[in-house]
């Protein structure tokens, strides 16, 4: 099934219940990585290119995503990050290119604060205020017992977080995450 045309299809059949999501993600408890696992580029037409590499901008964010063509665009939207384990229990085995997200990360995404700087490949980052909350195409995709177990304990910021560029650089699989300041930034 698909939302449209070129976007990559999805298996309703796939969708696990929350209690299947939660037990499947408990099992994880290997050391994280901090690397970058996929790097994806949003097309206008609805298809998705997964680069191994990819450049970053403070105007475009990821270059050659859709985001920076989009007249609605926020600044605070600009890359969407996701744990690449957590998006890995949801997918259950169909394309994280789903998701919509731009990076994925071996990484828990809850230890980030708002204002929080950290070093991606080459690019500096800083994670915004805009939380990253799932919509319907989201439960469509996934189930709605994927949208509400992604949205309890929001703390854990399951279905990741947005930030945007302070300093462009190029990004590519395998570049692991360097956190540049660990305490939260004052408004």
């Amino acid at each position: 099934m698909k939302i449209r045309e070129n976007e990559p299809s999805f298996d309703v059949s796939r969708h696990r219940s929350k209690k299947e999501l939660t037990d499947c993600f408990s099992e994880s408890k290997e050391p994280r990585s901090g690397c970058i696992k996929l790097i994806v580029q949003r097309q206008a037409d609805g298809s998705r290119q997964t680069p191994r590499e990819a450049m970053l901008c403070e105007e475009d964010g990821l270059i050659g995503d859709r985001w920076a063509h989009d007249p609605k665009r926020k600044r605070v939207e600009q890359i969407a990050i996701m744990d690449w384990r957590i998006a890995s229990v949801i997918a259950n085995e169909q394309s994280l290119t789903l998701f919509g997200d731009n990076v994925f990360l071996d990484w828990d995404i809850g230890v980030f604060t708002i204002g929080q700087r950290f070093l991606l490949g080459e690019a500096i980052l800083e994670v915004t205020t805009e939380p990253h909350n799932g919509c319907a195409k989201f439960a469509m995709r996934f189930g709605a017992p994927a949208l509400k177990w992604t949205c309890q304990n929001r703390e854990e910021k399951r279905r990741g977080i947005y930030a945007y560029v302070i300093q462009r650089g190029k990004v590519q699989v395998g570049d692991t995450l360097k956190m540049m300041n660990l305490s939260r930034r004052k408004p």
